[in-house]
C-alpha cells in the first residue's frame, strides 16, 4: 500500500529518534571515558591540590557513577538545556546558536558552490566519455577525496593570501577594523545587505571565498563522480537513445530525460554530502579561524570541556536527521515506489 507523504514523513521521523537517543548516550559514555578531566584543566596554579580538584568534581557532578549522570543529562537535555560551558562561561545552547550562523554561511555557500560545479562537470563527463572533460572529471574526483581540507585550505592561503594578494587576511568573518552589520538573519552577507553596507558585504564575502572553495572541493568530488555514474547509466537507456537518435533538443534530453531519471542517486549524495560538510568543517574552520560551531567543539576538546562537545554532537546529529528526512521525502516524492509500505 502506497502511503501519503505525511505518513511517510512521519514514519521516517520515528525511525530517526533512535539514533538520535543513540548519539547521545554514546558521546556522553565516550567522554568519561576519556582520560581527560575538566577539573584537573581548570584547577590550575600553585592552589591547584587534590582536594581542590576533588571539591571541583562534586561540583560538577563527576564523582558520580556514569549511569547517574548520563540520567541526569538526559533529563536536562529533554528540558532544553545543555549544560554549561566551563571556558567561555556561557550555556552550551547560546554559545551554539551565536556560531551556528557562521557555520550554516560557510556549509551554504560551498555547498552551492560544489552543486553548480559538481553537476555540470558530471554531466559533461557523462555525455563525453573518454574526452578531456572526463579525465579532468576524474582527476578532480581524486584529488577531492585524497586531499585532507585542511591542507587544501593551506594551500590556498599560500596561493591567494601569501603569494598573489588577492585574499584578505584569513582571519574571521570580517576586516578587523570593520564593525559588522546589525544582526538580523546572523548571515553577514544578507545582513550587509540588508544593512546596506557594501563595504562589509565585499569583506565578508572576500573572507568567505577561500574557506568554502576548500569545502566545495571536498563535496565536488562525490557528486561529480556520483552525476557521471548515474548519467552514463541513464543515458544508455532506450528511452534516451531514442530521444537522441529523434534530434531532440539537447537540453531537453539533458534536463527532462537524463537529469530527471538520475535525480534519486544524485539527491540521496547530497543529503549525505551537506550533513557531512556540517559536521566535518572542524578543521576548516580551525585553519581560517571561522568563528563557527566547529572551532567552537574543537576548543572544547583540547579544553577537556563536555557539554560543548555534547551539545555539538547533539546539534550535528539532529542536522543529519534533518537533511536526512528531507532526502527520504523528495525521494518519495522523486520515485512513489518508495512510499510502498512493506
Amino acid at each position: 500500500m502506497r502511503q501519503s507523504i505525511p505518513a511517510f514523513a512521519a514514519r521516517r521521523l520515528l525511525a530517526i529518534l533512535p539514533v538520535l537517543a543513540g548519539a547521545v548516550v554514546f558521546v556522553f559514555v565516550v567522554m568519561r571515558l576519556l582520560p581527560a578531566d575538566p577539573a584537573a584543566f581548570l584547577v590550575t596554579g600553585p592552589q591547584g591540590g587534590p582536594e581542590q580538584i576533588a571539591a571541583l568534581r562534586a561540583r560538577l557532578g563527576l564523582d558520580r557513577s556514569i549511569p547517574e549522570q548520563l540520567a541526569r543529562y538526559v533529563r536536562d537535555v529533554l528540558s532544553g538545556d545543555l549544560g554549561r560551558s566551563l571556558t567561555t562561561g556561557e550555556p552550551v545552547l547560546a554559545d551554539l546558536l551565536q556560531r551556528l550562523p557562521a557555520s550554516l554561511e560557510l556549509t551554504i555557500a560551498a555547498f552551492a558552490v560544489a552543486l553548480a560545479a559538481g553537476i555540470a562537470l558530471g554531466t559533461a563527463a557523462a555525455f563525453r566519455p573518454g574526452s578531456a572533460v572526463d579525465h579532468a572529471c576524474r582527476f578532480i574526483a581524486t584529488a577531492g577525496n585524497s586531499l585532507p581540507g585542511f591542507v587544501v585550505g593551506l594551500c590556498l592561503i599560500y596561493v591567494f593570501y601569501v603569494r598573489l594578494g588577492w585574499s584578505p587576511e584569513p582571519v574571521g568573518r570580517l576586516d578587523g577594523l570593520m564593525v559588522p552589520p546589525p544582526a538580523v538573519t546572523g548571515f553577514l552577507l544578507a545582513d550587509s545587505l540588508l544593512a546596506g553596507d557594501g563595504a562589509a558585504f565585499r569583506s565578508a564575502l572576500g573572507h568567505l571565498v577561500l574557506p568554502a572553495a576548500t569545502m566545495a572541493l571536498f563535496a565536488l568530488a562525490p557528486l561529480a563522480r556520483i552525476t557521471r555514474a548515474a548519467l552514463i547509466e541513464v543515458l544508455a537507456s532506450d528511452y534516451v537513445r531514442t530521444a537522441r537518435a529523434l534530434q531532440l533538443p539537447t537540453r531537453l534530453v539533458v534536463v527532462h530525460y537524463a537529469l530527471h531519471n538520475a535525480a534519486v542517486p544524485i539527491v540521496t549524495t547530497l543529503g549525505l554530502i551537506f550533513s557531512y560538510m556540517l559536521g566535518a568543517n572542524v578543521l576548516v574552520e580551525k585553519v581560517f579561524a571561522w568563528p563557527g560551531i566547529g572551532s567552537y567543539a574543537l576548543e572544547a576538546v583540547l579544553s577537556a570541556d563536555y557539554a560543548p562537545i555534547q551539545g555539538y554532537v547533539l546539534l550535528v546529529a539532529l542536522s543529519f536527521a534533518a537533511v536526512n528526512l528531507l532526502v527520504d521525502i523528495l525521494y518519495g516524492l522523486l520515485d512513489p515506489r518508495a512510499r510502498i509500505r512493506p
